[in-house]
């Protein structure tokens, strides 16, 4: 399949999802991911706001806390480009970019909270993947961008997303990122 159809299907897929399946299979994946050795290991964790019928990350984010991890999310500037900010409580955001929740740009002037690690682990959102860790986006390009200017970070780039969201084999081009691992709500695939 092409990226438009895969796009086109899991699209739908998503909109029949009723929000109680959302949840549940979301807290599945946070359990799956929470035990896994990458999360055990990292000190930082930039995550993405879900939104719609994607994997939620509220219960990600409030584990890394309890597990006295620092959290950043993005802040989208100018529609073009985003910056990962650091957060403390959920009450530090806003609706942002299409409704996305999103850090108060405000924070963008507080010393200490615009995260520039040189070693973190990344949750991307998507919309396909598949079992060699390819991924396919909303068609944006925001994480492309934002993983293309700061070249000299290590990132740990991880996809989250739901059993049907997984395809054997997806077309990707030169420039699509390809992820470290891809974890659902059943299993995690490792990038060889």
């Amino acid at each position: 399949m092409d990226k438009k159809a895969v796009r086109k299907e899991v699209t739908e897929k998503k909109k029949q999802m009723s929000n109680e399946q959302v949840i549940s299979l979301s807290m599945d994946l946070k359990d799956l991911f929470c035990s896994l050795e990458a999360y055990k290991e990292a000190s930082v964790i930039y995550a993405y706001m879900s939104y719609n019928q994607e994997v939620r990350t509220m219960p990600i984010i409030e584990q890394a806390w309890a597990d006295k991890k620092r959290v950043a999310v993005p802040l989208t500037i100018n529609k073009e480009y985003m910056e990962f900010i650091y957060i403390d409580s959920f009450d530090d955001l806003i609706s942002g970019y299409m409704g996305i929740p999103e850090p108060k740009a405000q924070l963008l002037d507080e010393p200490g909270r615009i995260a520039d690690e040189k070693d973190v682990l990344i949750l991307m959102p998507g919309l396909a993947f598949d079992k060699e860790c390819n991924r396919t986006g909303y068609g944006g390009g925001f994480y492309d961008k934002y993983l293309a200017g700061h070249a000299g970070s290590v990132f740990t780039k991880v996809a989250l997303c739901f059993d049907f969201q997984i395809y054997d084999h997806i077309e990707v081009e030169a420039h699509d990122e390809k992820m470290d691992m891809v974890v659902s709500n059943s299993a995690a695939y490792i990038k060889k």
